[in-house]
């Protein structure tokens, strides 16, 4: 913005009552802060993505602060100069609320706020202030509301309490200080507690140690977020005299022992209830009648079994219920099914439930019963009263028999997992009636037959893995004309053959793609430079949108996360050259080509593919000589050239020296470092011949059950790029799992 311009909006200030402006930079305005602070009219002011500034403090000496009458300030997503702090926070003595959130401000907080008594709200969210919390805000008398989170401050709770402990401690009613650096424990002294206190939000800090034993001080309270911190100790009772307590969370701590009717006696208004993560023995007294009618209960890795927790039965409103991991071995009782209709949730992953999945949950749109003794899914699917599902999650259980075949009662479906179960028998047709679908994963069973053509009405299909079973035929065409958003492709382990169809190079997405052990015979199309996704650093990223959870006290944001871009077509019967055109593919980081009958030499730009971090060309017919431009491999961890014709001088690159002699071994006419045979004059000198290359053979290393683990309790976006040296220890199956927990969180926060 030019500086007339800037004028104009100072002189426009000075008129105004209420003033909102954006993207202005006020860096070479001249007297800026001191025409707000003189505008005698403004009572509202309002900056969005502004910069302001160091104040020139001789500018300021003859400011008539007596003449402002502004009560509103709020500076938000602007750069805000340290040192200016100071005077924003003297602006005007008539302030009410003051915000001045996600701003860059570093350093500590200002000890400023001795002159503003009719302040009530106080917004400093998600900046990088640290140290502690000034004094002066302790003698705002009228300060009702205290925004601190997302910041870095990093003093202990107690100092933040004695810091308030003026006449803020009787008029504070909200203080939300999560996601910072505060460390210790919890006050024991319960004289220093805000008196008035509705909303207590500490989580994700570093505090540790007992929770207060006498948390009925508190008594106004209404929300107590903990969860991500390292407490530790019993849940004290005394919580249960929180008569007004509507939602607290101990997640994600190291609380151990009972919690029992005792801990709930007074809480007829509560509607949320997180205790997940923690070491507790959740039991209650099989007649109690809880006083509470809850909304939403996550009770994750609680001991809650061996039967079904009856206290549920008096729940006529849960939305949210998530008990896996719980101990439950029992099946799911008659009465449960008075709360279908109003579930949106339902998690009982890895538990022993048992028996027959009932057809009434197919109301409930999110449903993860993965990891339990289920038998039969059949009445579920056939007698589904409701096409609301769009996630169903029935992945290792013993269910067996072929697949039903009435899946268009599930309209809405837009994930479904069935693997790791012992159905057999074909790919029932009506799976093609799922027309909403986007990750379908049926690996690990004893399906067979050929994939039903109707499935190419999956349009909007992007993950897809087939996995270890007994599928066979030729891959169809249409996957690659009909199924053109799929970004992973996993068919590994079936019984395919024919040619890599050409139309494959149409999912120009297509970020994994494995068709490794099976019987596919022919070239390697050349077409598959098409594959663009593997070709720049764009990213194709799920949008399994619908479910992602925005909670009232934190907010999770999608983020473009690098995915892993992987070609695996190890173990069939290819044959012909390795097309020119792979080496186009320069973002690929895994390349697995080893036991198939390749011959002919590696294309010599190779190099060009600089983020490969594992490489694989073993036990083919390749020869020639290794191309120099291995060099620009420079993140390459793992090599495999093993077990083919390769011939001359290995060459002496940095980065072909850090591998020991099983990469190379298996080529007679190969010599020179890290093998035993040192090379003669009449074969070194096709080390130097840059139009040969390398494949790699050998040993199995390309652990590639990619999808074995399956999202077990969600699914959603991103998977951030690892290092080869990870990929090469510790296999791309757990690299893999890395992507799974990030969705995993996405969805269940």
């Amino acid at each position: 913005m030019t500086m007339i311009r800037v004028f104009v909006l100072l002189f426009v200030v000075a008129t105004c009552q209420y003033f909102a402006l954006g993207n202005t930079d006020f860096t070479r305005a001249t007297n800026w802060f001191q025409s707000f602070k003189t505008a005698s009219s403004l009572s509202f002011l309002a900056m969005s993505n502004c910069v302001l500034p160091q104040v020139d403090i001789s500018s300021l000496s003859h400011s008539n602060s007596s003449s402002n009458s502004l009560t509103d300030l709020s500076i938000v997503t602007s750069f805000v100069h340290p040192t200016t702090v100071p005077w924003l926070l003297n602006i005007s003595t008539s302030l009410v609320n003051l915000s001045l959130s996600d701003s860059d401000i570093k350093g500590t907080l200002p000890n400023s706020f001795e002159n503003m008594r009719y302040l009530k709200k106080i917004a400093l969210s998600a900046n990088e202030f640290e140290g502690g919390i000034p004094k002066s805000l302790g003698n705002l008398c009228s300060l009702k509301f205290l925004w601190l989170e997302i910041n870095k401050f990093n003093t202990t709770l107690d100092d933040v309490f004695k810091s308030l402990n003026g006449c803020a401690r009787n008029s504070l009613y909200i203080m939300d200080l999560s996601k910072n650096n505060l460390r210790g424990s919890f006050p024991d002294d319960s004289n220093t507690f805000p008196t008035r206190l509705q909303y207590l939000s500490i989580f994700d800090n570093h505090l540790e140690g007992p929770i207060l034993t006498n948390l009925s001080v508190l008594s106004d309270l209404r929300v107590l977020f903990a969860n991500n911190n390292r407490f530790n100790g019993t849940i004290p009772e005394s919580i249960g005299e929180l008569q007004y307590l509507e939602d607290f969370d101990f997640s994600d701590n190291d609380f151990s022992g009972l919690v029992s009717e005792v801990h709930f006696r007074k809480l007829s208004n509560l509607k949320e209830l997180y205790l997940s993560r923690n070491m507790l023995t959740v039991k209650f007294d099989p007649a109690w009648v809880p006083p509470f009618d809850l909304f939403s209960v996550k009770l994750m890795s609680c001991k809650l079994g061996p039967q079904f927790p009856s206290w549920l039965r008096n729940q006529t409103n849960i939305s949210i219920l998530d008990i896996e991991n719980s101990e439950i071995d029992d099946v799911i009782p008659d009465w449960f099914s008075n709360h279908a209709s109003k579930l949106l949730n339902l998690k009982l992953v890895m538990n022993q439930i048992h028996g027959s999945i009932p057809h009434y949950l197919s109301s409930v749109p999110v449903l993860y019963l993965s990891s339990n003794r289920f038998v039969t899914i059949k009445d579920f699917v056939c007698q589904a009263v409701s096409d609301k599902t769009e996630v169903l999650d029935v992945s290792n259980n013993l269910l067996f028999g072929s697949l039903p075949d009435y899946w268009g009662n599930m309209k809405s479906l837009k994930l479904l997992m069935l693997n790791d179960n012992n159905f057999s028998g074909g790919i029932p047709s009506s799976m093609g009636f799922l027309n909403k679908i986007q990750y379908l994963n049926l690996r690990h069973n004893n399906l067979s037959g050929a994939l039903p053509s109707s499935m190419n009405n999956c349009a909007y299909l992007q993950f897809l893995d087939l996995e270890d079973n007994s599928l066979e035929g030729e891959i169809p065409t249409w996957m690659g004309e009909g199924l053109t958003n799929l970004f992973i492709l996993g068919l590994k382990s079936n019984k395919f053959y024919g040619s890599i169809p050409s139309n494959l190079c149409h999912i120009r997405s297509i970020q994994i793609l494995d068709l490794s052990m099976n019987a596919l015979s022919g070239d390697i199309p050349s077409c598959i430079n098409n594959f663009t996704h593997m070709m720049d650093n764009s990213t194709q990223k799920m949008v399994f949108t619908h479910w992602f959870v925005i909670k009232r006290r934190s907010e999770y944001q999608f983020r473009d996360l690098e995915l892993l871009k992987l070609i695996d077509l190890s173990s069939n019967k290819l044959s012909g050259q390795i097309p020119e055109e792979l080496t186009n593919l320069v973002e690929l980081v895994q390349l697995n080509l080893s036991r198939n009958h390749l011959y002919g030499t590696i294309p010599r730009e190779i190099g060009k593919m600089s983020n490969l971090q594992a490489l694989d060309f073993s036990n083919n017919n390749l020869s020639g000589t290794i191309p120099t431009s291995f060099e620009k491999l420079s993140f390459l961890a793992n090599l495999d050239l093993s077990n083919n014709k390769f011939s001359g001088r290995i060459p002496t690159t940095t980065q072909l020296l850090t591998f020991n002699a099983s990469s190379f071994i298996g080529n007679i006419g190969l010599c020179g470092n890290p093998l035993p045979n040192s090379c003669s004059k009449s074969n070194s000198h096709h080390s130097t011949n840059i139009n040969d290359s390398v494949v790699n053979g050998g040993k199995e290393w390309f652990d590639m059950s990619w999808l074995k683990m399956g999202f077990g309790a969600g699914v959603g976006v991103g998977f951030a790029g690892v290092s080869g040296y990870f990929l090469f220890n510790i296999s791309w199956k757990l690299a893999f799992f890395q992507f799974l927990n990030i969705v995993k969180l996405v969805l269940h926060g």
